[in-house]
């Protein structure tokens, strides 16, 4: 089997409705943290409360496993990753499990580079798609063929649901910002902004959580969520589900939303914002409830590959 020279990490945003259709939120070039214990909203406390919680300790051993794996496939030994960030109690049970599965992690080795940065960092000429959203909009029927529902800019208003109508969100935007929602019927746009649909994603009444290296089972009132892949691409295309966690809301779905603007401001914004570096929690998807997403992000992967990374390199 050939060698692959290097490879990419690429963090890709998924919503899934009500119906169980999968739309594509974003791709994300900055994929290079292992999960975090702390949300930037010091005053909002859901799991993060938890005596014992540490979620990003099982992420940091799955990833390890994942990664090991994918080496394993080619026998190579000795890695590096480039811009990747982790928490150091992470890092130390990374290289635990990298040692015990015989594979050394040398953040100085060139022999073989994983890149989780943007290519202001990586020079790697990565950057197609965080830089610019339109990019993926644009481009989102190329994804047909994985499966992939894509979000329009059809705006379709009901008085009586709990939801927003619609959003808008900036073109260059990242963790969350600028990202605001709607319930009315006349459409907004702004410049240097996306419009689009809201997708109401099928609420969840449970989650998962690592506590005392134990995974719990947590029951709470509906709360929204979407879902964090983080994707290994290489340069001959093979692709290698590294992570999948789940970004839940952090206030419980309102019973009624009145009509007008859903800003930082309003009472319900940190409902319908699932964006852990605002607000929303990283809560675990248990393994076995990981195929659907590993066919996914293999997929997708051979898309990227083929229509992006490859095209870039010729």
């Amino acid at each position: 089997m050939k060698k692959p020279s290097k490879a990419w990490q690429f963090g890709l945003d998924f919503i899934v409705d009500e119906e169980d259709n999968i739309y594509f939120i974003e791709i994300n070039n900055n994929s290079y943290a292992v999960l975090d214990k702390t949300n930037i909203l010091k005053n909002i406390s859901y799991d993060e409360n938890i005596n014992g919680i540490n979620n990003h300790e099982m992420e940091a051993i799955r990833q390890a496993n994942r990664i090991s794996d994918y080496l394993d496939k080619f026998n190579i030994k000795e890695f590096s990753y480039k811009h990747m960030y982790n928490l150091p109690s992470a890092l130390r049970i990374s290289r635990e499990v990298f040692k015990k599965r015989g594979i050394n992690l040398n953040y100085g080795s060139d022999i073989y580079t994983i890149y989780c940065g943007s290519d202001s960092e990586t020079n790697q000429n990565n950057d197609w798609f965080s830089c610019n959203k339109i990019i993926l909009t644009e481009n989102i029927n190329l994804f047909k063929s994985a499966g992939i529902k894509p979000i329009t800019n059809r705006i379709n208003y009901d008085m009586n649901t709990i939801h927003p109508t619609f959003l808008t969100k900036p073109i260059n935007g990242s963790n969350g910002n600028g990202v605001v929602f709607y319930k009315q019927k006349e459409i907004i746009v702004k410049e240097n902004n996306i419009t689009q649909e809201y997708i109401f994603a099928r609420p969840s009444t449970e989650s998962y959580n690592w506590v005392n290296s134990t995974l719990i089972k947590k029951t709470h009132p509906p709360r929204l969520c979407d879902y964090r892949l983080k994707l290994i691409i290489d340069d001959l295309g093979n692709t290698q589900l590294v992570t999948c966690h789940r970004r839940t809301s952090s206030l419980d779905l309102p019973n009624k939303l009145s009509d007008g603007i859903i800003d930082f401001n309003h009472p319900h914004y940190n409902a319908f914002l699932c964006n852990a570096s605002k607000n929303a929690y990283r809560t675990i998807i248990p393994e076995d409830k990981l195929t659907k997403w590993e066919i996914l992000s293999s997929k997708v992967g051979k898309i990227i590959f083929d229509n992006f990374i490859n095209k870039k390199n010729e």
